[in-house]
């Protein structure tokens, strides 16, 4: 009886990723969604999902069920994925578990990602605006003090 215990949870600890896995949930309504998730998705090894902007398949849920994720982010706003499929995933993954990133464009969504995934992470940074305080403002941040800029 011991040998089988043992056996099974070797087998166990060999089918058990040994990092947390991320999930970010997206529209399949709005092309610029979808490639701001794949580019984050390669940089911290999470799964990309769309959805319909009012509806999540229960195919969909149960594969991110089977992940297990530590956390799940949802990327646009309301309009490309309801607070329905959000409130959907926080009773099924834990409110705590589930994170909204948008904003109330698509650019502005993507320097909403930028900001949650990046800024923190990184020693150089392009910004874009009519002057210095212009450029931040997009960004919606203050620049760190290590920050370099071009």
């Amino acid at each position: 009886m011991e040998k089988k215990l043992v056996i099974l949870l070797a087998f166990v600890m060999l089918v058990t990723p040994a990092f947390a896995v991320d999930v970010i949930i997206t529209t399949n309504a709005t092309y610029p969604d979808i490639a701001v998730a794949q580019q984050v998705a390669s940089f911290i090894g999470a799964y990309v999902f769309t959805v319909d902007p009012n509806s999540i398949t229960p195919e969909t849920l149960s594969e991110i069920q089977s992940i297990n994720p530590e956390h799940i982010y949802i990327f646009g706003g309301p309009v490309v994925v309801s607070e329905q499929i959000e409130k959907e995933l926080k009773i099924r993954f834990g409110e705590e578990n589930v994170t909204r990133v948008y904003g109330y464009t698509k650019f502005g969504t993507s320097a909403k990602v930028f900001r949650h995934f990046f800024l923190g992470n990184c020693s150089e940074i392009i910004l874009v605006g009519d002057n210095y305080d212009d450029a931040w403002e997009k960004v919606n941040a203050k620049p760190a003090k290590d920050l370099v800029l071009k």
